[in-house]
């Protein structure tokens, strides 16, 4: 049975193509995140280790929701390693000796890229008149500007 949501497929195609990307990207930084979180040391150990989880916790669930609206618009999504790493706009950092403040940088960038990738999706949603994938990617946008802002704020 054709899927039949007032939005042409090849609309739905094209979005589905952004949130891909998103998706890859946001998964890269959950994988780094977690790592981050597992290896952090230094003096702002409690504080960081405390972070890095929230950090991992909230792009688990944007995952999953990304995941899942791209299958409501009728496409499969991705969930293999190498799938995401191919979709991802972000270096998987295999460095293990990083300093505290460093994955901190690591992440702001990270972020900012992810961001940028998501406006161009949300761009791409609201052309294909794609209300929901709008609002998702907007409210989202809205909670990893303020995580970048709280990051980076740890530089000062």
């Amino acid at each position: 049975m054709e899927l039949d949501t007032g939005i042409p497929k090849e609309d739905r195609k094209e979005v589905s193509k952004k949130l891909k990307e998103v998706l890859g990207t946001s998964y890269a930084l959950y994988i780094k995140s977690q790592k981050f979180h597992w290896n952090v040391e230094g003096k702002m150990f409690v504080d960081l280790h405390a972070k890095f989880e929230e950090v991992y916790q909230q792009l688990a669930e944007f995952n999953d929701t990304v995941a899942e609206r791209i299958r409501a618009l009728g496409f499969k999504a991705p969930g293999s390693l190498s799938e995401f790493n191919s979709l991802s706009e972000i270096d998987d950092s295999r460095e293990m000796d990083l300093e505290d403040r460093e994955m901190i940088k690591v992440l702001v960038k990270d972020y900012e890229a992810l961001i940028k990738l998501m406006r161009g999706a949300e761009e791409t949603a609201d052309e294909a008149d794609d209300l929901a994938t709008e609002d998702l990617l907007s409210s989202s946008l809205h909670d990893f500007e303020m995580q970048t802002w709280m990051l980076r704020s740890n530089l000062k």
